[in-house]
């Protein structure tokens, strides 16, 4: 499968009035015990646009962290994800959609 998506700055721009910002907390656990050492820490997500069809890839630099993004407005969709766990690494597509108001600040959940 080829695609590409445009990569957010891990350090925001200052934000402006009529700017759109979805915020929210990313976090990542185990669901049964493991022999792994290492525990999973999330590496990058991928969001969809799905009015405009823009891919957005936001790379994690903590597995505990609160995100704010500044947006477009549209309907999005969490495409993908990157877990590792030491050198095993493991890419799901989640689904989960959320919407991004015009001029707002967009809660979008855990």
């Amino acid at each position: 499968m080829l695609g590409c998506a445009t990569k957010l700055a891990t350090i925001a721009p200052a934000l402006e009035a009529s700017d759109s910002v979805a915020f929210g907390r990313i976090t990542v656990g185990l669901s049964g015990p493991t022999t792994r050492i290492y525990p999973p820490m999330v590496r990058f997500f991928e969001l969809t646009n799905h009015d405009s069809g823009e891919r957005f890839r936001i790379d994690v630099l903590d597995d505990d962290s609160d995100l704010f993004l500044k947006l477009p407005p549209g309907s999005y969709e969490l495409s993908r994800i990157m877990i590792n766990e030491g050198a095993f690494q493991s890419l799901a597509n989640p689904g989960p959609m959320f919407k991004v108001e015009p001029r707002k600040a967009n809660y979008v959940g855990t």
